[in-house]
C-alpha cells in the first residue's frame, strides 16, 4: 500500500486583477449620491485633457498632481520617471482622480492650478470655463424643476381634484 503525499504551497493563491476604478459622468447621470472621484470634473472632461497633452505633458501633470505643497520643486524629473510610460493619459488622470489619497474629493482647482504651472494654461482656462458650464446648467436644471418628476407628480395630483 502507498501512500501519495501531496505538498502544500505556501503561495498565496492568485489573486484576480483589480477591476478599473468606475468613474461617474456628470453629464450623463441622474440622481447621483456617491462621488466617485474630483467634486466638480467629470469624464468627458478628462477625456479632453487626455487628449489635448503629448505623452510627457501628461506624466508631468500626473507627477505633478502627486505633490502635496502649493509650489513645485525645481526639478521633477525623478518624479517622471516613476510614472509609468505604457499606461495611457486617460488611465492616469482616471487614477489620479478616483484615489482616495490623490483627486478623489477635490475640485477642479487643484488639476487646473497644476495645469497653469506646467504651462498649460490653455487647457486650465478650458476646464474652468467647462466645469462652470456644467455647475451652471446643473443649477438651472434644479432652478427650472426644483422637484423633478415629484413636483410634477404633486401638480397633477392637485388639478384634478
Amino acid at each position: 500500500m502507498t501512500k501519495t503525499v501531496q505538498q502544500q504551497s505556501s503561495a498565496p493563491p492568485p489573486q484576480p486583477p483589480p477591476s478599473p476604478p468606475q468613474i461617474i459622468d456628470s453629464a450623463s447621470s441622474t440622481g447621483c449620491c456617491t462621488i466617485s472621484g474630483t467634486i466638480d470634473v467629470n469624464l468627458s472632461q478628462l477625456k479632453y485633457l487626455a487628449a489635448h497633452m503629448d505623452e510627457f505633458e501628461c506624466r508631468r501633470l500626473i507627477a505633478a498632481l502627486h505633490y502635496t505643497t502649493y509650489d513645485l520643486p525645481q526639478s521633477m524629473a525623478g518624479a517622471i520617471r516613476k510614472v509609468d510610460e505604457n499606461t495611457s493619459c486617460l488611465s492616469h488622470l482616471l487614477h489620479w482622480n478616483s484615489s482616495p489619497a490623490e483627486g478623489k474629493g477635490q475640485t477642479h482647482e487643484h488639476l487646473q492650478h497644476r495645469l497653469r504651472q506646467l504651462n498649460r494654461i490653455d487647457l486650465a482656462d478650458w476646464l474652468g470655463k467647462s466645469v462652470f458650464k456644467e455647475l451652471s446648467n446643473d443649477l438651472n436644471n434644479i432652478l427650472d424643476e426644483p422637484f423633478g418628476a415629484l413636483g410634477m407628480q404633486d401638480t397633477k395630483t392637485q388639478l384634478s381634484k
